[in-house]
């Protein structure tokens, strides 16, 4: 088995971190519990935690790119993908 190269899993564990923060601020935004200067940090919460997250998950989901070396390699690449998408989706 391979070994796991640390920091993409602490990126991986902090983005996941800014998920859960930006779920709770938005739903304390949502609430209407709220006024004032408390709305204005939530909002800058809210906007911060997903301005950052997702840049987070698509740089590390960037790392582990694999070019592809020849064009008739796509059609296969797509398969695997369309099939580990169903395996991990097949509850649905």
């Amino acid at each position: 088995m391979p070994k796991r190269i640390r920091w993409i899993d602490y990126g991986k564990g902090f983005a996941i971190f800014l998920v859960i923060i930006g779920h709770v601020a938005l739903g304390s935004l949502e609430s209407q519990n709220f006024d004032g200067i408390d709305v204005v940090i939530l909002r800058y919460i809210l906007e911060a935690t997903y301005a950052v997250h997702t840049p987070v998950f698509f740089a590390l989901s960037g790392y582990f790119f694999k070019p592809i070396g020849r064009i008739s390699m796509i059609g296969s690449r797509v398969l695997k993908r369309l099939i580990a998408l169903m395996g991990c989706c097949y509850w649905i």
